[in-house]
């Protein structure tokens, strides 16, 4: 139940397929890949490597990061060998690595007929694909089995009395609906 509930932290970006052995016809094509913090931190690493050519950390004043990728330049950018393996039963991308910096294409017309294909990854931040504030904050309360006032949409957490539990005392603690509410204070009053 906790890994259904725990934070999904994943990102999205859009990719072209150079070479997929086991499905040719993609080859080329233009595609949404959804990745997790493992590809994130390769990729940030391309763009900010570890070390400079002089040993030097991304804090030191003299850091000159020239080996440094940016993996989204269509000119300047590089390939991703994305290489997942099965390790103890889960899938590892820890082989994954970058390729020298490589054009997307040979000529702009390419380049164009490439980015033509590509998705608009804004609608999947669009506000429509979230609950509201109000939503979140009557989930809330619906958990914590606080009861909101006939007539109201959302309650602040301490609104209304506790419908279970009788043995614990509701919290004391008072919220406006503008103010953003302590949970780990609401928490330890329960």
């Amino acid at each position: 139940q906790a890994r259904e509930q725990k934070r999904r932290l994943h990102y999205v970006s859009n990719i072209q397929v150079i070479k997929d052995s086991k499905n040719p016809a993609n080859e080329g094509k233009v595609f949404l890949l959804e990745f997790g913090k493992k590809i994130f931190d390769k990729i940030m690493e391309a763009a900010v490597p570890p070390f400079d050519e002089e040993g030097r950390t991304p804090g030191h004043s003299d850091y000159d990061p020239i080996n440094a990728i940016d993996p989204f330049d269509v000119w300047e950018g590089a390939n991703f060998k994305l290489a997942a393996q099965k390790i103890n039963g889960f899938r590892s991308y820890d082989a994954s690595e970058f390729g020298p910096k490589t054009p997307i294409a040979k000529t702009d017309a390419e380049m164009e007929a490439i980015f033509n294909q590509t998705y608009d990854v804004s609608e999947l931040i669009h506000p429509k694909n979230f609950k509201t504030r109000e939503e979140l904050e009557a989930r809330l309360a619906k958990v914590q089995g606080v009861v909101v006032p006939v007539g109201t949409t959302s309650a602040p957490p301490s609104a209304g009395k506790q419908a279970s539990a009788p043995k614990h005392q509701t919290s004391e603690q008072t919220f406006d609906n503008e103010d953003e509410f302590d949970l780990d204070a609401l928490m330890k009053d329960l």
